[in-house]
């Protein structure tokens, strides 16, 4: 048998597209690989960013948090001092108006001369006036009082609701990112094997008979014996149309083929 050479061709060129085609599936390959490594690499870089950035608020939050209790400090000590204040200049009036009391209106009274029931309806009628005026600065005390509870509470109000919102800001920590999937690699196994078997095809098809061989092929067919079909048809095989095992006799087929 020979082969040829356009079955050669042929067959060295699937070989080649073969090579070809898996070097171009191995570059894919390395390209995907690639790309898979940089998204890797994207991620761990966000999620070292993502930490950098978490840890200085977390640096921030408690710097303003302690800020935060030292500015409520500051107002709940503003508020008592202001309230003892008060109280001490409210004592301080009250001393200073019983000494007016005793020194101007008393002892004038009786330096001059007046007794009876006159000096006793004048004491009387002082020391109401004085009982009116201590009265109303203690009701003005108390007022400062609840004045100042209402004021440590918004203070209290304020500092709670600063540091809920400072804590709004690192309630979360930071969570990475979802993984990128893993290249989908073809192999090029397959490839090189559709491409020998394109080329063994190729070579196979390409095979030509020698001289000293006979084609048995085409036209050569007529050299073989003829067929003699020496059965009847219109005989019947064996009963009314049946091909059964009952009516059907043995030697009913006909002998096609005679040599």
């Amino acid at each position: 048998m020979a082969i040829g050479a356009g079955a050669i061709f042929k067959a060295a060129g699937s070989i080649l597209g073969g090579i070809g085609q898996a070097k171009a599936i191995k570059a894919e390959n390395a390209r995907r690989i690639r790309e898979y490594e940089r998204a890797l690499e994207m991620r761990k870089r966000n999620w070292f960013q993502q930490l950098s950035v978490y840890g200085a608020k977390v640096n921030k939050y408690n710097i303003d948090l302690n800020e935060n209790d030292l500015a409520a400090q500051r107002g709940y000590a503003k508020a008592q001092s202001n309230l003892r204040s008060l109280g001490g200049k409210v004592t301080a009036q009250n001393e200073e108006k019983f000494r007016q009391l005793v020194s101007k209106k008393l002892g004038a009274r009786r330096a001059s001369g007046q007794t009876g029931r006159s000096v006793q309806r004048g004491e009387t009628l002082d020391m109401a006036a004085f009982g009116r005026y201590t009265g109303r600065q203690a009701y003005g005390l108390t007022m400062a009082r609840e004045k100042f509870k209402e004021n440590v509470e918004s203070i209290r109000r304020r500092q709670v609701s600063s540091r809920r919102g400072l804590y709004s800001q690192v309630a979360f920590n930071p969570v990475p990112s979802m993984a990128p999937n893993p290249p989908q690699l073809r192999s090029t196994g397959m490839t090189m094997m559709n491409a020998f078997v394109g080329a063994a095809g190729a070579l196979a098809g390409g095979m030509t008979p020698d001289s000293g061989v006979p084609d048995v092929g085409g036209d050569n067919l007529s050299s073989l014996s003829e067929f003699s079909f020496t059965h009847d048809f219109g005989d019947s095989f064996g009963g009314a149309g049946a091909f059964t095992n009952f009516d059907m006799p043995v030697n009913s087929l006909p002998n096609m083929f005679t040599y």
